[in-house]
């Protein structure tokens, strides 16, 4: 062999490859183990490397004799966030590695605030569509995460570990979004109840990917394919926050987390829309409502009619999804919440 790289996620206690030689397996694998696979001996040499890579934030390099051949051996950080390490790639091979590593970006989820607050990299891996709908503070919305990305591999399992996230747990799949020459892959740590991290990476193929994807994505995928009215979207039942549109949004509206964290309905409609959560979940039978005004970006709001039917979930996760058709404009109803209002990030409106 010449070389390869592998990607070893250093999130957990004992770390775990997620990329070797390009390819990513089909789940967490020991370290050690895919290591010893690509070298036997240089191995457990080599994991010392990447330790005090991560003590040091710094490239190691070595290079000497492993069974009777010349084995050079590197460790460089990959991931890393506020002086954590979370990520390393290693490179054993015969010769010192000619080409760069893929390139890996951080993305941090507030389960609180149900924003995502990516990184540099991370925002140019998903393509320049999404460095424009990043606000002022560094933020997205799950909307203008979601939205975008096409297939998605198991994502009820992902949105589980968003919205009841638990120290520990984890998940890695494959997106496909639209700004992106390439899939991309996505692995993502609960690190407490209320914030969710990881890491966006390259990988050399994408192959695999339309098998996996279960019956939810393939459905959201047909219905992006139809010219459908009214807008359709799944909704976060808890927080009543939209977690991806289906079908294309209605236009102008100032969502939650775009500009501010003020609700997007009118306070008189917020309350409104949170005792219909709560039939939902209780009748388990589709509710509707009218006359709700969004808040838009000119000025003034868009009132519309909406209807949220709850969807069958096994990971315990309660989305719903809504419908939603314009059916005028306010202009003359005034909007007095203050822009740093934080409406209903802060509270639990079902009372959990």
């Amino acid at each position: 062999m010449s070389g390869q790289w592998v990607l070893i996620d250093t999130m957990l206690a004992e770390p775990a490859a997620v990329l070797v030689d390009g390819v990513p397996p089909e789940s967490f694998r020991k370290a050690l183990r895919v290591l010893s696979q690509v070298d036997r001996r240089a191995a457990p040499l080599l994991l010392g490397i990447i330790q005090r890579c991560m003590d040091e934030h710094q490239p190691m390099k070595w290079s000497g004799d492993s069974g009777g051949r010349l084995v050079y051996l590197e460790a460089r950080t990959a991931v890393t966030h506020k002086g954590e390490v979370w990520a390393v790639w290693a490179w054993v091979g015969d010769t010192p590695p000619a080409l760069e590593p893929y390139a890996c970006g951080a993305i941090v989820w507030d389960q609180v605030a149900r924003l995502a607050h990516p990184s540099g990299t991370a925002l140019a891996l998903l393509g320049s569509g999404y460095e424009g709908r990043v606000s002022e503070r560094g933020t997205l919305t799950a909307t203008q995460l979601f939205s975008d990305t096409g297939e998605i591999t198991d994502f009820d399992s992902l949105l589980s570990l968003l919205l009841y996230p638990s120290a520990g747990q984890r998940w890695m799949g494959w997106l496909c979004p639209q700004g992106s020459s390439s899939p991309l892959r996505l692995v993502m740590y609960g690190r407490s109840q209320t914030e969710v991290a990881g890491y966006f990476h390259e990988a050399s193929t994408g192959a695999g990917i339309s098998a996996t994807v279960n019956v939810s994505d393939a459905t959201l995928r047909a219905l992006r394919s139809t010219a459908a009215t009214p807008s359709l979207a799944l909704l976060d039942v808890e927080k009543a926050r939209l977690i991806r549109w289906i079908t294309d949004p209605p236009e102008g509206i100032q969502w939650k987390g775009l500009v501010d964290d003020r609700d997007t309905p009118h306070p008189d409609d917020v309350a409104r829309i949170f005792a219909a959560a709560v039939e939902l979940i209780e009748s388990g039978k589709p509710v509707d409502l009218r006359d709700v005004r969004l808040r838009r970006r000119e000025g003034g709001w868009m009132v519309v009619a909406g209807r949220g039917s709850l969807l069958p979930s096994t990971t315990g996760v309660e989305l719903a999804l809504i419908e939603i058709v314009e059916t005028g404009i306010d202009l003359d109803t005034p909007d007095d919440i203050a822009p740093h209002d934080r409406g209903s990030t802060d509270t639990d409106p079902l009372g959990h």
